[in-house]
């Protein structure tokens, strides 16, 4: 199977597309188009990119992992000091950042230019190799560690420089890494993986798949997808796609001869922006809410790991369903509030829209030429009047020109309540009562987690941590007191993982609920979208460009639906 840096890819298909829109741009001598176009997609904000910085002491193979990830093959590769500044690629939409080695001595600046790398950077991957810490990197990694523990990824890289099997290998070096890190730290407080990216990039250069399985890089790179993903940075690849999707829609407009059909194109751009608006800021506070409280499941495996070898100490399978239950209630409670206050704004702002003076303008001339089209048909009036009452299925069939949406919303004007889930064929209220009672069904606590099943499934060795007061120190009374101590050890890190475990498993269901929820608000678009195409089918000029914009923006549409909901 295939990996891929999920980011990586999503890269490629951006450029891609943006490639092959400046070339329809330049085959119809679009040239205002283009340049705007190139000057927004260049001028994408710092804030608005994901930025991975590559930092530990030199030679740790940072500029190889970068090679390896990017496939650029013009990063410099050196057994010396490789990289002697902070070194930004540009990547698309990402900054993958090189920095200088921490500590190298003869340059004390290196540090400092590093140091304002990681300040900004969204993750850090902290690069060592199989020589693991020495004292100087050991300091650093802590110093790092207490400022920037939730953003740090830790990799031990040049693994097939050792002779041995690679398990047991990862067995030494992480009992070796713990003492190491101890008493403040240890492997389980971080995202952490082995791999040697040299063998990696031979392996591909040389089509040897032994070779690419033997350096583990590839599920590096699934546990670094995994790891971008938890941290809610995947939305960032929305921003050159949405410019993208921008520059398309202008440009049909731009090209629209008919004044009326241009100002009808931009009343339902104006209604899909506002949908599009609402929909990402429900996705972006659920995001931060869910991983706010997933993470108090690992602040409790801390405090629990902290407390094992106390004998006064117990923590059974009650006390974590009291513990755990109001946790899942509340983030069931923060999905269907969130989803219902934003649906409601998504409402406010089209009726602002069509409450325009550029909507009222729309619809009288929709009215006029309307008109004109039924004129001596016969019983003109009463189909008009039907019109204006917005049955839809008699004003497709009736007058083709004015479309249902349209003759629904235009009702506004005569003082009743419209809103954008009519279009759906149903009320705001029964919309969200519907969907109310699905995520409701589908959040309700434990019966989509499991976790009480879990615990049980890990009572063979978790058992013993968790039950009883003593248990454990009962248990290690019997092994000899440097054994003990190691035994202890690896239950505290156990328990850290399980629980660690259990907030990212939190944040992920909790995470594609929100983006079932989310999909309510395409549909809305959808149907919209249906309605511009309508508008476009009355128009007579320009229908190849009008055509090709049509197919790139599906394109664009169905790479945004492929980052948001992974499909």
């Amino acid at each position: 199977m295939d990996v891929i840096f999920e980011i990586g890819n999503y890269v490629a298909e951006t450029e891609k597309l943006y490639k092959k829109i400046i070339k329809i741009y330049e085959q119809y001598d679009l040239v205002e188009d283009i340049a705007i176009l190139k000057t927004n997609y260049k001028d994408i904000k710092r804030e608005e990119k994901i930025s991975l910085a590559f930092v530990g002491q030199y030679s740790a193979g940072k500029s190889t992992i970068i090679k390896a990830l990017t496939g650029n093959n013009s990063i410099l590769i050196d057994s010396d000091i490789a990289t002697s500044e902070v070194k930004p690629y540009n990547w698309g939409n990402v900054v993958i950042i090189d920095t200088p080695g921490l500590n190298t001595n003869e340059h004390k600046e290196h540090d400092d230019l590093t140091m304002e790398a990681i300040k900004k950077a969204d993750l850090l991957i902290y690069c060592i190799t199989s020589d693991l810490f020495r004292e100087v990197t050991r300091d650093d990694f802590k110093k790092l560690a207490k400022l920037y523990k939730a953003k740090l990824f830790l990799v031990i890289n040049k693994m097939n420089k050792e002779s041995g099997e690679y398990e047991e290998l990862v067995e030494n070096y992480k009992d070796s890494i713990n003492k190491t890190l101890a008493p403040e730290y240890s492997l389980a407080d971080f995202h952490n993986f082995f791999f040697d990216a040299a063998d990696y990039i031979e392996g591909i250069d040389d089509d040897d798949d032994e070779c690419i399985e033997d350096s583990h890089f590839g599920d590096f790179i699934i546990s670094l997808n995994k790891f971008i993903e938890l941290k809610g940075l995947i939305g960032k690849m929305l921003t050159p796609l949405t410019i993208l999707q921008e520059s398309v829609e202008n440009a049909s407009i731009a090209i629209e001869d008919d004044e009326h059909i241009k100002e009808g194109k931009q009343l339902l751009q104006k209604i899909c922006k506002a949908i599009d608006h609402k929909k990402r800021s429900y996705v972006k506070v659920c995001a931060n809410e869910i991983q706010k409280i997933s993470n108090k499941y690992v602040q409790k495996g801390y405090e629990i790991s902290m407390q094992l070898g106390n004998k006064d100490f117990s923590f059974n399978d009650k006390d974590f369903q009291d513990f755990s239950e109001p946790l899942q209630e509340k983030l069931c409670n923060i999905v269907t509030d969130y989803f219902e206050k934003y649906a409601q704004e998504v409402d406010n702002e089209v009726q602002n829209v069509v409450d325009s003076e550029q909507a009222r303008h729309f619809f009288t001339e929709e009215k006029k030429r309307l008109e004109e089209n039924i004129k001596g048909k016969n019983n003109s009036s009463e189909i008009f009047s039907t019109i204006e009452d917005g049955i839809g299925k008699v004003t497709v069939n009736a007058a083709p020109r004015i479309s249902s949406v349209f003759a629904r919303i235009a009702n506004v004007q005569d003082g009743k309540e419209v809103t954008i889930w009519t279009v759906r064929g149903s009320d705001l209220h029964n919309i969200v009562k519907d969907v109310g009672h699905k995520l409701g069904y589908k959040f309700k606590p434990f019966e989509a987690l499991k976790i009480s099943k879990k615990i049980a499934n890990l009572s063979r060795w978790l058992g013993p941590v968790l039950t009883g007061a003593g248990t454990v120190v009962e248990l290690l009374g019997v092994i000899a007191e440097k054994r003990a101590d190691k035994k202890l050890g690896q239950e505290k890190d156990n328990v850290k993982l399980v629980f660690k475990g259990m907030a990212e498993e939190t944040e992920e269901h909790y995470s594609n609920q929100v983006n079932e929820a989310a999909k309510e608000f395409d549909k809305i678009k959808e149907i919209l979208l249906e309605e511009l195409g309508k508008i476009e089918e009355t128009s007579e000029n320009n229908k190849v460009l009008k055509k090709e914009l049509a197919d790139i923006k599906a394109e664009i549409v169905k790479l945004q639906h492929k980052i948001e909901y992974r499909e």
